[in-house]
């Protein structure tokens, strides 16, 4: 049986770094091999057991970070020129190519769109965020709370971490505030939860019975170690050089497609919903064994896209 797929939620701050070091400040500059590293072994095939997300609200942050990096006048009369922070003409170009390349139909990271329920849950993360108290690391003037755009990620991780399950879902971040508070997230007491509306939330303005399990994993990359790293992926650094792979045994058939779209009706799954619900993994294994392939489920998702884009994919409740 192949391992359970782990859902990486990206950051701007790591999208943007991924393409452009020079955003990196000198807080979040050692992340820079590690979500290097991670990202180039899923663009080569390497980590098949991984998939890499990020919120679309995230995806226009990390464009207008390039976008300001690119500017000519972004440090006001500064010259560009020597400016080891600055993006240059044809980088830039290049940089948005790669990353529109990467974002296109989930290539590499697949963009998730802001839903209604992901708005709510953020009102579940807000409470810690006001009541967590958190000092400059030079200084001593408080850190700012979250902005909106951090409480929308942990919002969509929550929803996401409440259908893909706890062990499933990790957010990657190198904004310190956003790994704080959920770090907070994950020691606060039952009493606490109540006091400040948690529970009440998710229950009745929501509609689900709350779980502290809800509350995301995560990872604060800049400080994040090779075993931290390695318990999530199995190994650390994870390879970047693609294997040869051996062909199917099998050439899949039309027959065999068909077989495909009547397991998925009967698991009762919704397309949208499919990709990121353990059953993902269900429905491959029957296929498999129903017909005798060896498909991953990135090639489950595939054929089976193929096929519902021909109709006929109406589930069976």
């Amino acid at each position: 049986m192949s391992a359970p797929e782990k859902y990486i939620l990206l950051d701007a701050n790591l999208l943007a770094g991924y393409y452009a070091p020079q955003t990196f400040n000198k807080y979040s500059k050692p992340a820079e091999d590690k979500i290097t590293n991670l990202i180039d072994a899923v663009r080569t095939g390497c980590a098949p057991h991984a998939r890499l997300l990020t919120p679309e609200i995230c995806v226009s942050e990390a464009q207008t970070v390039l976008s300001k990096h690119a500017n000519s006048k972004w440090k006001g009369t500064m010259p560009k020129s020597g400016d080891t922070e600055a993006i240059h003409g044809k980088s830039y170009k290049t940089i948005v190519k790669k990353m529109r390349e990467d974002l296109h139909g989930g290539n590499v990271i697949e963009s998730i769109p802001l839903a209604r329920y992901h708005v709510l849950a953020k009102h579940l993360i807000t409470p810690i965020d006001h009541n967590l108290h958190l000092k400059q690391r030079v200084g001593n003037k408080p850190v700012k709370e979250m902005g909106g755009t951090d409480q929308l990620i942990c919002g969509m991780a929550i929803w996401l971490t409440r259908f893909l399950g706890h062990e499933r879902l990790h957010v990657f971040t190198a904004d310190y505030r956003m790994y704080k508070v959920l770090e907070k997230a994950r020691k606060i007491t039952p009493r606490q939860m109540e006091t400040w509306g948690i529970i009440e939330m998710a229950e009745k303005n929501i509609g689900f019975s709350w779980s502290a399990d809800y509350f995301p994993q995560y990872v604060y990359l800049p400080q994040a170690s090779d075993k931290q790293l390695r318990d999530i992926f199995g190994s650390w650094p994870l390879p970047t050089t693609k294997k040869k792979t051996l062909k199917h045994p099998k050439a899949v058939k039309e027959a065999d497609v068909e077989t495909l779209l009547a397991l998925y009706k009967a698991i009762g799954v919704g397309r949208d919903r499919l990709p990121y619900s353990p059953k993902i993994e269900i429905l491959t294994r029957q296929f498999n064994d129903s017909t005798g392939h060896s498909l991953s489920e990135a090639e489950i998702w595939s054929y089976l896209i193929s096929r519902l884009k021909k109709g006929g994919g109406k589930l069976n409740r």
